[in-house]
């Protein structure tokens, strides 16, 4: 992801994860957690490949949740993701 030129043009790190999710995920409904919203060209793109971007404040997530959804990113370490298949569907 880090080094695809198809996502050359994003502008941040977010950016480039979102267009990794609307490109890999096999889900129609895709959720950005950030604190801007996507600009409008993901939006596009998304529609473009049959996905909808549900945008969530960072501000709007408690502490908690937050970390939750940071360790489940992460899936703590890299030791982890080779097993990861076993845990996400």
């Amino acid at each position: 992801v880090w080094t695809d030129e198809d996502y050359s043009f994003a502008e941040s790190k977010p950016e480039r994860l979102l267009l990794a999710a609307l490109d890999y995920s096999l889900e129609r409904l895709v959720v950005f957690v950030a604190a801007h919203p996507p600009r409008s060209i993901f939006r596009t793109i998304a529609g473009r490949l049959g996905k909808k971007i549900i945008y969530i404040p960072i501000g709007q997530l408690s502490p908690v949740a937050l970390k939750k959804i940071r360790v489940f990113h992460v899936l703590d370490g890299h030791d982890r993701r080779e097993i990861a298949r076993e845990y996400v569907w």
